[in-house]
């Protein structure tokens, strides 16, 4: 997205964007609440840590805890460290790529009817992933 598309999606001027970005003044609500409408990571705006890293690092602490919880009950370090990483696998397997994000936001920016539209032709394609080799 632009800067001039950005401004725009919040209803203010590209000369306001500018001054959102040197901190000289700072988006309201309802300028918020509009981009977020059209898939602006709402937390990287304001804290300028991305959503899913945000999320991540959520993770990594509860698999952390996890893990903690299952050593002092165990003794267990490797049975420990091995929930850690089970919840930090099943975490990673639910983040979208940047690709997929903008997948996502773009569908849900489309029309009702365009929707319908692209959910047929998706189930055109095959439901298995296709890797380079093939």
């Amino acid at each position: 997205m632009t800067q001039p598309e950005f401004a725009a999606a919040a209803g203010a001027a590209k000369r306001t964007l500018i001054e959102w970005e040197k901190g000289a003044t700072a988006p309201t609500a309802v300028q918020l609440s509009a981009l977020g409408i059209v898939g602006v990571d709402l937390l990287y705006v304001l804290t300028g840590v991305k959503t899913a890293t945000h999320s991540m690092l959520a993770a990594l602490k509860l698999g952390t805890e996890f893990g903690m919880l299952a050593s002092s009950i165990s003794g267990d370090k490797e049975s420990a460290h091995a929930i850690q990483e089970a919840v930090l696998q099943q975490y990673r397997t639910q983040i979208l790529s940047e690709e997929e994000q903008t997948l996502v936001n773009n569908y849900r920016n489309l029309e009702a009817e365009a929707q319908v539209v692209l959910m047929k032709i998706s189930t055109l394609f095959p439901q298995q992933k296709v890797t380079k080799d093939t």
